[in-house]
């Protein structure tokens, strides 16, 4: 699944475009309701994220049968009956998985994250 995204070139940063007003000496006075502004100087910059690439790898995650299975058990557990809990949890769960995957290329990393995670769901 990630592997596919990474090889379709969809797990990549994305540029985010970003507005600020900057304050320099001057730039503000005070006057008889407070401080006002008396220049309105805006610096634009962009910044890279990985949102969108996590966005990816958690909707695919969630369309995969795997996926499906751990949220069929999940509703037949006790979790179930306290409202949405087990649906969260499922919801934390691939999240983090797709934290992790965008954060690390080392597979026995990935493996043990995934045995760990499965193990705490398990107990539950």
């Amino acid at each position: 699944m990630v592997a596919d995204a990474r090889l379709e070139g969809l797990l990549r940063t994305t540029e985010y475009s970003y507005s600020r007003y900057i304050v320099t000496n001057g730039a503000l006075e005070e006057c008889e309701y407070g401080v006002k502004r008396k220049t309105w100087d805006l610096e634009h910059f962009t910044k890279e994220s990985w949102f969108q690439a996590m966005r990816i790898i958690s909707w695919r995650t969630k369309a995969s049968e795997e996926y499906c299975v751990a949220a069929r058990l999940l509703s037949k557990s006790a979790l179930s009956s306290k409202g949405n809990y087990a649906d969260r949890i499922l919801d934390i769960f691939n999240e983090r998985v797709a934290y992790n995957f965008s954060e690390t290329t080392e597979e026995t990393e990935r493996d043990q994250f995934l045995r760990t995670q499965l193990e705490i769901i398990q107990r539950h």
